[in-house]
């Protein structure tokens, strides 16, 4: 909030000083409306941690087929999958279809897809749906440098990331990522 704050009396200044040209005042509207939507997102996260904890993750099931969903989330994130030089494949030869929470799914993959942009920056991403053996399967495979085993389950806990990592970031996205999926059974 402070860094959204300091922007937008920057952008105030600007235009009390008479200096506000029209290409600056577009940068500073961008990174004030980029900024924004960082605090929404943190906002989401904190909730969705208070929540879990709390044991109060809502899940609101419906007819969707997974396939299908993450067909739509991978087009949504093209332009930052290829920003960072992700090619993204997606395999998935038929529907698969059951009874999830459709934004919280599209959350999870979302979180997924973003670390595989933020920490495999340049690598190949994998996505695959499938059906075996009556149960749904959704696989995001980056080929970054990988997680050493000695830290892979506290990943999954709030607030924790790896150590020496460069990446900006809460330590959320998992935690919140294995929650929603657990409350799907899986």
């Amino acid at each position: 909030l402070g860094a959204l704050h300091l922007q937008l009396q920057s952008l105030r200044r600007g235009l009390n000083a008479g200096r506000a040209t029209p290409e600056a005042l577009d940068l500073g509207l961008e990174r004030t409306i980029n900024q924004s939507a960082r605090v929404a997102k943190l906002l989401d996260h904190l909730l969705d941690l208070s929540r879990a904890t709390a044991g109060k993750l809502v899940i609101e099931r419906e007819e969707v087929d997974l396939a299908a969903l993450a067909r739509e989330v991978i087009v949504r994130l093209s332009e930052m999958l290829a920003s960072a030089g992700c090619r993204t494949t997606l395999a998935a030869p038929e529907p698969v279809i059951g009874c999830w929470d459709r934004i919280r799914i599209e959350q999870v993959l979302t979180n997924l897809l973003s670390n595989a942009a933020r920490y495999a920056s340049g690598a190949p991403v994998e996505v695959e749906v499938a059906a075996v053996d009556g149960t749904a399967q959704l696989v995001v495979r980056d080929h970054g440098p990988g997680i050493p085993e000695a830290v892979k389950e506290r990943l999954f806990l709030p607030f924790e990331r790896a150590r020496g990592t460069h990446v900006v970031g809460l330590g959320l996205g998992l935690y919140i990522s294995r929650q929603i999926v657990a409350a799907h059974g899986g």
